[in-house]
Order: C-alpha cells, then structure tokens, then sequence
C-alpha cells in the first residue's frame, strides 16, 4: 500500500494531513524526537508539538521523558480500535447535542408552522418534495408521527432498509402491501384499486392518504385524497 493511500485511510479515523504523516514516520523508524519527525515529514517544527499532542490524546503514540523527549508509535490495531471508540462517543455526544437543539427548535418553531403554513399545504392537494435526502425526511417524519400506519409499496427490501428504525419505533399499527407480500406470512393483503402504479402508497390515520410516484431519483409528487389503504412489525424486530 502506498504511503498516500495509507495517510488518506488514517484521514477516515479523523487524522489530520500532518498527524497521519508523523503517525507514518514513527511506525517506519521507531523511537525518535520532535525535530526528526519534523525534518522528515517535512511539517513545520511550529506544528509538531501540537500534531503530536493530538496523536497522544487519540491513543495512536506515546512519549518518553527525556533531552530531547522522545516520541513512539503504537499498535496500530489498538490505536485504531481505541479511535473508533472515541469517535463513537463523540458522534453520541453530537447526537445528544442535536437531540435536544432539535427539541428546542421544534418547540419554538412548530407553533410558527401550525399559524402560519400548515393550513396553506392542507388547501394545496397536490405537491412535491424534492431532493432524495428531502424525500426520505419528509417519510420518516410521516412513519414516526403516524397513529395508524398502512402502507402499499413497490420494493419491500428496500423501504425496510431505508426506514427501519422508524418502523421500529413508531407506537402506530404498520402493514404493508407489496408485490413480494407472498413470501412472508405475517402481511395482510389487501386491494387498493386504481393505484396500482404507484412506487408508494402511505395512509395516516386522518384520512389522508399519501401516493408517491417517482418522477426522477430523489423527486415524489404525492397528493392527498380521502380514502383508506397496511409491513407487519414483525419483519422490523
């Protein structure tokens, strides 16, 4: 493996440019100083001291007490799997984070929303969302909020992967139509003629039914109609 493509692979583990670099140079020539590591990865002695801070604080080398302090490259599968370990946490620290801005976000918006939009979408009828990362939002809100969730869709294998966790998660009943129904025993079939060209049908339990037709990648328009439509949460466990 080439010295490039090794550095690009520590950037994955969240390793600066200059941390991989020094991290390389210790594994290829064992203990030695600040200064040498410097001259050799050719980052500025300015930087070293903070680059091999860093690598310390993630567990990836050690340093030797001494004139001149001397620094040590560690196991790289212990380092790694120690990086990985507090990148996890760092990512549920953001989470958290993000957990509760949201909530206060929501809490301050959603009036907003409800006074000022929300009838407005209602009187619509018909409408598009665009952008998949906007599509696959506006269904996961819809699954989780549902009371009472009925589906019929065109690629079961698919919708469970992509909305697992909500199906999981969501208090509402959840069945679900498709053309694979067949092979799984715990799914009530059902008719919902007229429709049968939609990629997604998904009815909520106001009455209001939601029929997604795939225009272009990343692109549903769906309209709201008064009827009534069902993946068993079995298939979700």
């Amino acid at each position: 493996m080439e010295p490039k493509e090794i550095i690009n692979i520590l950037k994955e583990f969240g390793l600066g440019e200059y941390e991989a670099k020094a991290y390389l140079a210790l594994l290829e020539r064992g203990k030695i100083s600040a200064r040498i590591i410097s001259d050799v990865t050719r980052i500025p002695y300015t930087k070293i001291y903070q680059v091999l801070q860093d690598l310390e604080r993630y567990g990836f080398i050690i340093s030797i007490s001494g004139k001149p302090r001397m620094h040590m490259a560690l196991s790289p599968e212990k380092a790694l799997e120690k990086r990985m370990m507090q990148i996890k946490k760092e990512q549920e620290i953001e989470n958290d984070k993000r957990q509760r801005l949201k909530k206060k976000l929501v809490e301050e918006l959603e009036p907003v929303f409800k006074n000022n939009v929300e009838e407005e979408i209602a009187e619509m009828g018909t409408w598009t969302v665009v952008g998949t990362i906007n599509v696959s939002s506006y269904i996961k809100t819809l699954i989780s909020n549902s009371k009472d969730l009925r589906c019929t869709i065109s690629d079961l294998d698919s919708f469970i992967g992509n909305y697992r966790d909500e199906l999981r998660n969501t208090k509402a009943k959840v069945i679900i139509r498709c053309p694979n129904a067949y092979s799984f025993d715990d799914i009530s079939i059902f008719n919902y003629p007229g429709y049968e060209g939609a990629d997604i049908i998904i009815k909520d339990d106001n009455e209001v039914v939601y029929t997604f037709f795939v225009a272009s990648p990343g692109v549903f328009t769906f309209s709201e109609l008064k009827a009534r439509i069902i993946v068993d949460k079995k298939l979700v466990s």
